[in-house]
């Protein structure tokens, strides 16, 4: 599918121009990556916005509790390349294989 990201680096990129929306923050490379979000402004409305927003882009149910933790984008996109690696696989897109 084109322009969804499919690996880490790229869901990071993904991440930071949607949060750059959010949090009125332009360019995309003023967000750090190594922060918490919640220390960069994504409150519970933010997240909660930003948890729709992906869930459409991404088509996958993305966990409220991975936006609101004490995650940073990089540890997000993490979580989120993992969500769509497990979803490619249970849609027999791919193998499991590490």
């Amino acid at each position: 599918m084109s322009g969804i990201p499919t690996t880490p680096q790229a869901m990071e990129s993904f991440l930071c121009r949607n949060l750059a929306t959010y949090l009125d923050i332009p360019p995309a490379h003023r967000i750090h990556r190594d922060r918490p979000l919640y220390s960069q402004g994504v409150d519970s409305l933010t997240a909660l916005a930003l948890q729709r927003r992906l869930e459409r882009a991404l088509r996958i149910p993305v966990p409220a509790s991975a936006l609101l933790r004490e995650n940073s984008v990089s540890e997000l996109a993490a979580v989120l390349a993992d969500l769509m690696r497990r979803s490619t696989v249970a849609q027999g897109g791919g193998t499991a294989a590490a």
